[in-house]
């Protein structure tokens, strides 16, 4: 699978507020991209250290390089985006979508956009 970077813009703020009641509610990337929605069920199953298993070496490391990814030192760490949240994906017809997603205070969480990618 080769990738090309489509949309490394970083976009804070998807959504901003308490855990949500249904973890299946639609959570749109933006108005540009009305087709590239998630829920959080989906993409909790999707860790971004899982994409080590998807893509081959090369790819996994421009990925990484390019949207400025450290590698953890620890098997307790993990991976990390804005605001060191943890970092997952999903896909979404051609393009691979990274976000990062967690509680950032007691009960209120946020998900950014971290970059759209391209899939070859």
């Amino acid at each position: 699978m080769k990738l090309i970077p489509f949309d490394l813009r970083k976009k804070l703020h998807i959504f901003d507020g308490f855990e949500p009641d249904d973890y299946s509610m639609k959570i749109p990337l933006s108005e540009k991209y009305p087709n590239l929605e998630f829920t959080f069920s989906e993409i909790i199953d999707q860790p971004f250290k899982n994409l080590q298993n998807i893509l081959n070496q090369e790819s996994f490391q421009q990925l990484a390089a390019l949207q400025k990814i450290k590698n953890p030192n620890t098997e307790w760490e993990h991976f990390v985006g804005s605001e060191d949240l943890s970092l997952y994906y999903f896909i979404r017809e051609d393009k691979l979508v990274l976000v990062s997603f967690g509680e950032f205070q007691p009960a209120r969480y946020k998900v950014h956009l971290e970059g759209i990618w391209q899939i070859d």
